[in-house]
């Protein structure tokens, strides 16, 4: 019996390392796979601090590329305003003028609206500069400029075509009302301007040419307007050389 019992008692002792060698053979194992996740989410970290810089480089760049592509769009919108408008009076100038004048003429119908061109010129506007300077003469333009437009529809368009010139372009109105708009715009100019202390009155000539009667392309419309606006500029210098002559 002792025998017996020592042989258990022996074979319980042999058998108690077993589970230990186990566990740290365990724990050795879960260490090294937690350092291995350690260095993985480490890992992870690097790589998303990297990305999120790329990102953030990315975002300078675009917004540096975004105002530099705002920057030459209104380059070029200021471009295209400057070649064709008057930077006097900032009214459309002489090429505006005229391409608008030819799509009316092409988009137009035979029996659509009429087209009209009134052209203006300033009487004596030269003896104004030479005795009051340049740019009392430009202040007077830019004035006249603002008459023009405020006596026009929207519809229509007034512009400067050089040095003391003006023309409109009316859509839409009947002929027997084209002298009557012609002689308000006349009126409006020749009211009395003030410049510094200066005050003036200066008196345009104006030709009217309307389509087809006048012509039918846009330079054969300005032509005719041109030509009508010379000659009344001529009956207005005869009358006032008879009335001076009555005297």
């Amino acid at each position: 019996m002792v025998e017996d019992v020592c042989t258990e008692d022996t074979m319980a002792t042999t058998a108690v390392p077993e589970p230990v060698a186990a566990s740290a053979e365990g724990s050795a194992a879960l260490l090294n796979h937690c350092l291995l996740t350690m260095d993985l989410i480490d890992a992870a970290c690097k790589q998303r601090e990297s990305l999120e810089a790329e990102l953030h480089a990315l975002r300078h760049t675009i917004t540096g590329m975004t105002l530099k592509l705002a920057a030459a769009t209104a380059d070029v919108s200021r471009a295209r305003y400057q070649s064709f408008h008057d930077g006097l009076t900032s009214l459309p100038n002489r090429q505006l003028f005229i391409s608008t004048l030819a799509d009316a003429l092409a988009d137009k119908p035979p029996e659509a609206a009429s087209v009209a061109v009134l052209y203006f010129d300033l009487d004596g506007f030269k003896s104004v500069n030479d005795l009051h300077g340049h740019q009392f003469g430009d202040q007077l333009l830019r004035i006249v400029g603002a008459r023009l437009l405020r006596g026009i529809r929207a519809a229509d368009m007034a512009c400067r075509m050089g040095g003391d010139e003006f023309a409109c372009l009316l859509i839409g109105v009947a002929t027997k009302n084209l002298s009557v708009i012609a002689s308000k715009l006349h009126d409006m100019i020749a009211a009395t301007a003030t410049i510094g202390e200066t005050e003036i009155r200066i008196y345009p000539s104006i030709g009217i040419a309307e389509y087809p009667v006048d012509g039918m392309t846009a330079h054969e419309l300005l032509h005719s307007a041109d030509v009508a606006m010379y000659a009344e500029k001529q009956r207005r210098i005869a009358s006032l050389a008879g009335a001076a002559a009555a005297r």
